[in-house]
């Protein structure tokens, strides 16, 4: 292949980038004998795909990458996953539209303190919470050190660097709220310099938009304790992100649960992230650290977005099964061009595809369909499917109905008579009944 057809190939010489999967994750090379791209529609050693996922991850040891344009079908295909969580495995789902709201075993905005659950990385989290959200110099040395400084007094930890003797930090409470107050306390009571009261001062207005009745609970919900212990084994568990009004509490709650599970014992557990690349644009993100350790935990993640372009290279190195949904165009280029992402496969005029079909691909000729792509690495998977690549169709049930015994907070408000509205916007905190929709979200 000369160069400039090799460039051809790789959308270079009329579009200055392609993404890595694109480009690189299935490129174009000479399978080595025995070692190919194979086609099949179905295999003997898994059911449907559909419905098989999970444990076809766990069997190989692997992450999956889902990608698609908006309404293939990413979401509905985890709900029929989720129908078989495999035996001595938890799923966790953070549910940004509701859209697995009865599909999961528990279904709810579960409260948490990230004082008692990351109580020496909550610092770490709150920066890179505010890197996601693009706050420029997220934060610096001094707010660093005074947010370390504060958590230490606020929970006791033992520190050369003690509260002055005539600040009483027992007055506040071990939360989040308690934290900010702690903070506020420090600056109106003149109990720090002027240069500390200023970073302080900083460190409050970033944490003022983190606010919420979810993060400043004084107590973790006790569901949430038992995932984190490992007591959910064969369960699902859906975190209903929707309360939330701004994004950047969102990503504050995720990024505490997921910097919990990373420092913790758990092990066994299967994570479905929507809009994952969000999380994984620093190579040190908590996202990050578990997708390339959480093998050796038998922590797997599925990663779910509508723009895999924004991956960084290593997911697509890293990770083992894919599901691709058609996606149209990479590029504005692309759409000008008239050229959508089947031609990379398929290839166009003189340039060899790299697909093993020279035609197009189920997923592009029906609708609510996949294809999956599985590089098998264990020997159980190997004897599955052989050696190379597999590629397989995933046909999605749009039809899957939620599970009759799924425990909901709406199911738990109805129950108790509690206005659903009323949880949403204040939370287990007040109002008539709630305490027992506290409990009831989280019965066995």
């Amino acid at each position: 292949m000369t160069w400039g057809n090799w460039f051809r190939l790789f959308g270079r010489k009329r579009e200055p980038y392609v993404s890595p999967f694109w480009s690189g994750a299935l490129g174009p090379r000479q399978p080595q004998q025995g070692e190919d791209v194979h086609y099949v529609e179905s295999v003997e050693c898994f059911g449907d795909l559909s419905e098989d996922l999970f444990q076809v991850m766990v069997d190989n040891e692997s992450h999956v990458v889902v990608y698609g344009a908006m309404g293939t079908g990413k979401t509905t295909l985890m709900r029929s996953c989720l129908r078989k969580v495999p035996p001595g495995y938890s799923a966790l789902v953070f549910d940004v539209g509701g859209g697995y709201e009865g599909f999961t075993d528990y279904h709810a905005l579960y409260p948490i303190n990230p004082v008692e659950l990351v109580p020496h990385a909550l610092h770490s989290v709150v920066d890179e919470v505010l890197k996601i959200a693009g706050v420029s110099e997220a934060l610096s040395s001094p707010m660093i050190y005074n947010a370390i400084r504060c958590m230490t007094w606020l929970t006791g930890s033992p520190s050369p660097f003690g509260p002055p003797q005539s600040f009483d930090v027992r007055r506040f409470s071990r939360d989040f709220t308690g934290l900010f107050r702690l903070c506020g306390a420090l600056v109106e009571e003149g109990v720090v310099a002027s240069d500390d009261a200023n970073s302080i001062k900083a460190l409050l207005r970033r944490l003022f938009d983190m606010h919420h009745w979810a993060i400043n609970s004084p107590e973790t919900h006790p569901l949430i304790k038992k995932f984190l212990s490992g007591g959910l084994r064969g369960k699902s568990i859906g975190i209903d992100l929707r309360p939330f009004r701004f994004d950047i509490q969102r990503w504050f709650y995720i990024i505490t649960l997921l910097k919990a599970i990373e420092l913790s014992d758990l092990t066994n557990v299967i994570i479905v992230i929507d809009e994952a690349h969000l999380f994984m644009q620093s190579p040190v993100s908590t996202l990050n650290s578990l997708f390339r350790m959480g093998r050796n935990r038998r922590i797997y993640f599925a990663l779910i977005s509508q723009a895999p372009q924004h991956f960084p290279p290593d997911v697509w190195s890293t990770a083992k099964i894919f599901i691709e949904f058609p996606i149209p165009f990479i590029s504005f280029m692309d759409v000008l061009r008239r050229r959508p992402t089947y031609k990379y496969a398929l290839g166009e005029e003189d340039v060899p595809g790299i697909r093993t079909k020279a035609e197009l691909e189920e997923h592009w000729r029906d609708i609510h369909t996949a294809m999956a792509i599985i590089k098998p690495t264990t020997p159980k998977m190997k004897e599955c499917l052989g050696a190379g690549m597999t590629m397989m169709p995933v046909k999605v049930d749009v039809n899957i109905q939620p599970k009759p015994n799924a425990i909901t907070l709406r199911k738990c408000a109805e129950k108790y008579g509690v206005p659903l509205e009323l949880i949403w916007e204040g939370g287990f905190g007040w109002g008539e009944g709630v305490r027992a929709v506290w409990e009831c979200i989280g019965s066995q």
